[in-house]
């Protein structure tokens, strides 16, 4: 049976794939093909995410999580989605939504910042304040701000 944390991983994950979906044009004639809109990607709570700046550049937004996920991990770069800072800040205000409208469907994750491409998970929690989180209670993620300088403007 899955943890609440894989159960709400696994919500985000189809939250991402409805985002990256084809969908008609308002005026039905075309389709929009936004690709990707982030991936997740597990690593170790004390491993160090990895240098994504050059993907995040080309508007890759890879997530971590320490948790494990069923989903396949999608570097390609999209070709219609929102600037890379927009897809975070709307992930970030999603997540802090959640507990208040759950009928919306967004998970009740925790997001936190990685500082550099050597910070870990566990590192980012602890200074969050949620170094006591239960990992099977709830889903985590954390977004490279690192990689944001280089990449703040890039769209897919």
């Amino acid at each position: 049976m899955p943890t609440l944390a894989e159960t709400q991983l696994a919500a985000f994950a189809a939250w991402l794939l409805a985002n990256a979906a084809e969908r008609p044009t308002p005026m039905g004639r075309d389709l929009i093909r936004p690709g990707v809109y982030a991936t997740l990607v597990p690593v170790g709570i004390d491993e160090a995410g990895a240098d994504v700046e050059a993907l995040c550049a080309q508007g890759v937004l890879p997530i971590f999580t320490p948790q494990a996920v069923s989903a396949g991990i999608n570097l390609t770069p999209p070709t219609g989605q929102p600037a890379l800072v927009s897809r975070v800040e709307h992930i970030v205000w999603k997540a802090q939504q959640a507990p208040y409208a759950p009928d919306v469907g967004f998970p009740a994750i925790v997001v936190v910042g990685l500082a550099t491409s050597i910070t870990t998970i566990r590192q980012a929690l602890n200074a969050a304040g949620l170094g006591s989180l239960d990992l099977a209670t709830r889903g985590v993620l954390a977004v490279p701000q690192y990689a944001f300088d280089t990449a703040s403007h890039a769209a897919g």
